[in-house]
């Protein structure tokens, strides 16, 4: 909350939009804030960062702006069955859309999904697997203040998580993704 009022009563100002000092100076402390997110996940560097005003929109952002600019017809998607709702729906409508096949991948008897049948599922075809981190409810949006989340090792093209969930105040969303995949990202 210090930070924020900070903000609004030294330095409230578009970041990366003017060339005066207060944009400047909102523009170093946004900056900053994407390398101490950047750090707190070990993303590779802090341009893979990119914030959203929520995880649904962080979703929509890769689904509506990768998946439509790369997926083609006879591509596959393949989601598990246990995803959350606004997970589901943006490649369903992006499937519709570029005429690509949904698969998807059942659970377990413990409830998780069947790596062996996701295994079988993978080809050349596909294009982007959809999973959560460790559940419907335990996702990377939960997961980010309970568990280590290094990104480099969980060798993810894109994770959503919450930063509201991380600390008990709502500020961004964050999606770091690898820097090959930021290319197709459209603001």
């Amino acid at each position: 909350m210090k930070k924020l009022d900070e903000y609004y009563q030294s330095y409230n100002s578009n970041v990366h939009r003017g060339i005066h000092a207060l944009s400047a100076k909102a523009t170093d402390a946004y900056e900053g804030a994407r390398r101490k997110v950047a750090n707190f996940v070990n993303a590779a560097a802090s341009k893979e960062i990119v914030f959203t005003h929520n995880a649904t929109e962080a979703i929509n952002l890769v689904a509506y702006s990768w998946g439509l600019s790369n997926l083609k017809q006879g591509d596959e998607i393949i989601l598990t069955v246990a995803e959350h709702h606004s997970a589901i729906v943006p490649w369903q409508f992006v499937s519709q859309k570029t005429g690509t096949t949904l698969k998807y991948v059942g659970l377990t008897k413990e409830e998780v999904p069947d790596i062996e049948q996701l295994k079988g599922l993978l080809s050349n075809k596909t294009k982007i697997v959809v999973v959560h981190l460790v559940s419907n409810v335990l996702d990377a949006c939960q997961s980010v203040p309970h568990m280590l989340v290094d990104v480099q090792k969980l060798g993810a093209d894109f994770l959503v998580a919450s930063s509201h969930k991380v600390s008990d105040f709502y500020t961004a969303n964050l999606r770091p993704c690898h820097r090959w995949s930021l290319s197709y990202v459209r603001y």
